[in-house]
């Protein structure tokens, strides 16, 4: 895996990439094609380093790909509503967070995703009652892990 470092490592970073250390999105990458292999890992994995350089018209591509072949899979959702935030096209972001939200109600991460963008495009409302049932999420999830 150190081939994914050097490719990633000896190009410019956008402002966003900076933002989010390679590291991470290496890590992430790495265990997803040593240990889960399946028929999206490719779409998947070229997304990730695609967005770590900046190449979010690559990335969006890979996972409209992928979510073809998995539509329901609550992290493919997610990033790509991360794609689609970059995109500013708000609406169809919350549209995947729903989605992964409604195939895994304990998806924190996305609810989470859901509410700041509901706070963007002005629902207040919406955000707030999201305020408070992603409260709930988190002491669930505090409950199980006890």
């Amino acid at each position: 895996m150190m081939r994914l470092h050097k490719l990633v490592s000896g190009e410019k970073k956008t402002s966003f990439a900076d933002e989010f250390p390679s590291h991470g999105i290496l890590n992430e990458l790495e265990f997803i094609l040593e240990n889960h292999p399946n028929d999206i890992t490719k779409e998947y994995g070229l997304s990730l380093i695609n967005v770590l350089l900046g190449n979010f018209d690559d990335a969006f591509r890979q996972l409209e790909s992928a979510l073809k072949k998995k539509p329901d899979d609550s992290a493919l959702n997610r990033h790509m509503a991360e794609i689609l935030m970059i995109r500013q096209d708000y609406h169809q972001a919350i549209q995947h967070l729903e989605k992964a939200f409604e195939h895994d109600n304990l998806d924190y991460k996305s609810y989470a995703l859901l509410i700041m963008l509901y706070y963007r495009i002005g629902d207040h409302d919406q955000a707030t009652k999201g305020l408070n049932k992603l409260e709930k999420i988190v002491t669930r999830l505090e409950v199980s892990i006890v």
